[in-house]
């Protein structure tokens, strides 16, 4: 039997908001310990007025390359299936590249 999360989302950041997930998912996302090697946190300032409303912050992390490929950035494994996450992200007007 197929696992029905067998999709991953990778979130370093807002994501790992029970807020925001409630917002996304309708649900708080049961999440495992991660991390990216090679980047570093950077910031990026929010203008989409619901985005800011939803997560209360008008600057949100965001994942740069690094200078050194040993860098780390701790973050947290979401489960969601590929349906649910596309359509989320897609309807709230998220983006996200590692959504696989």
């Amino acid at each position: 039997m197929a696992d029905a999360y067998s999709e991953r989302l990778f979130s370093y950041g807002t994501l790992r908001d029970e807020v925001v997930q409630l917002a996304n998912f309708g649900r708080k996302l049961v999440s495992s310990p991660d991390a990216v090697t090679g980047y570093k946190l950077s910031t990026v300032k929010i203008t989409d007025s619901e985005v800011v409303a939803e997560s209360g912050m008008e600057v949100h992390k965001i994942l740069v390359p690094s200078d050194d490929s040993k860098e780390t950035v701790g973050a947290w494994c979401l489960p969601s299936r590929r349906m649910n996450c596309a359509q989320q992200m897609h309807t709230r007007r998220m983006r996200t590249s590692v959504c696989a």
